[in-house]
């Protein structure tokens, strides 16, 4: 478990210095709710996303839970987006030329969970693998005001299934992109 964590921030560390030639890096910060059967949950996230090509971005986010209840829990996370833009297609043709990129979501987490209990002195750990898959839009704020500039927002739905928690998320973020000359 150690050893995939570690490699999987080796291989984003490798993309994060390569793409310093291309602009090819992003950094998000977001806002997520998650909701279920049993019980709601909010969180607050970093996100680090970088284009292997212009169709292809590969992400990795890590998620901190609003503790509930003696209950603790974090999120890492690793997607791909296969990225649609505006920019080169007919699928939309009144956004044409807005800034809007649309993408399907497919990845795994990873998510850490501790259970404290107060009457006995005693925490329970626990991590689990899980599966996410969704979509997503992104829209590239308009450059009229220099604070906008490299910046957009967006807005995803994710459905998550970790262990027995099988819920849909809602994520709202915005985007920096990293310009290095």
């Amino acid at each position: 478990m150690k050893f995939l964590c570690l490699l999987l921030t080796m291989t984003m560390i490798s993309f994060i210095g390569n793409s310093q030639n291309k602009n090819d890096l992003s950094a998000e910060t977001s806002f997520n709710y998650g909701f279920g059967k049993y019980f709601n949950n909010r969180s607050a996230s970093i996100c680090i996303k970088y284009n292997l090509f212009d169709f292809l971005r590969i992400t990795s986010s890590y998620s901190y839970f609003i503790p509930k209840t003696r209950k603790k829990m974090s999120e890492l996370s690793f997607n791909f987006h296969y990225l649609f833009s505006d920019k080169n297609s007919n699928i939309i043709p009144v956004l044409k030329n807005q800034g809007i990129y649309y993408y399907p979501i497919l990845g795994f987490n990873v998510v850490n969970s501790t259970r404290s209990n107060q009457i006995i002195n005693r925490s329970n750990y626990s991590f689990a693998f899980g599966f996410n898959g969704g979509v997503g839009v992104e829209y590239e704020l308009p450059t009229l005001q220099n604070v906008f500039r490299d910046m957009a927002v967006n807005f995803e739905i994710q459905y998550i299934a970790v262990d027995k928690m099988y819920r849909p998320f809602l994520r709202f973020g915005f985007v920096y992109y990293f310009k290095f000359s």
